[in-house]
């Protein structure tokens, strides 16, 4: 059994993306059952990059990570909206104004890693966190919408502040997701 935590690159001139810091931290742990994947800030590329993967690692379920320098505490996203709406361009120069990802499915679709619990284990290791009832309209809740709508495996979206590179906080995000997915492997 493994659990597959994504994030993702730097992208709209970021000197560096805290998702793909943690990401890293995790896998310099190098921990059975945990898999890393650093995701392109692009719509189309990021999902099916994610779909190639899964096809090779059969996880059984993903956290997704994401940066929002708008927030100060970590945020679990409760739902993925269908609808995209960028305000700045993607990694390949896409920037898709006011539409649904998918004009035939639900307006929203929510997290199938119950959010309450999520929290619950991030206040044990001292994390301040809260819940998000919208991933945005950025490629965060592209990637959270295709996951939740396409496929089956359970899976969770958590935004992350724009912490300073050397941030310890980095570093105890990561080893609490080690730690919370093991608990969650150990539950199945």
């Amino acid at each position: 059994m493994t659990v597959l935590i994504t994030g993702f690159e730097v992208f709209n001139k970021m000197k560096f993306n805290p998702s793909q810091v943690i990401v890293e931290n995790i896998q310099q742990l190098e921990c059975d059952g945990v898999k890393t994947l650093i995701l392109p800030v692009c719509f189309d590329d990021s999902f099916e990059l994610l779909k190639n993967c899964l096809s090779n690692l059969k996880p059984s379920f993903i956290i997704q990570l994401g940066v929002n320098a708008k927030i100060s505490e970590v945020q679990i996203e409760n739902l993925a909206i269908n609808f995209n709406d960028a305000r700045i361009l993607d990694n390949s120069g896409n920037m898709p104004k006011h539409q649904r990802i998918n004009p035939n499915l639900e307006l929203a679709y929510a997290a199938t890693i119950d959010p309450v619990w999520l929290s619950q284990q991030l206040n044990k290791f001292e994390i301040k966190n809260s819940f998000s009832y919208s991933a945005g309209t950025f490629v965060c809740n592209y990637l959270y919408f295709r996951s939740l709508s396409e496929l089956t495996i359970p899976c969770v979206f958590i935004h992350v502040p724009y912490y300073e590179q050397d941030d310890l906080e980095l570093k105890k995000i990561a080893n609490a997701i080690i730690l919370i997915s093991k608990e969650m492997l150990n539950k199945l």
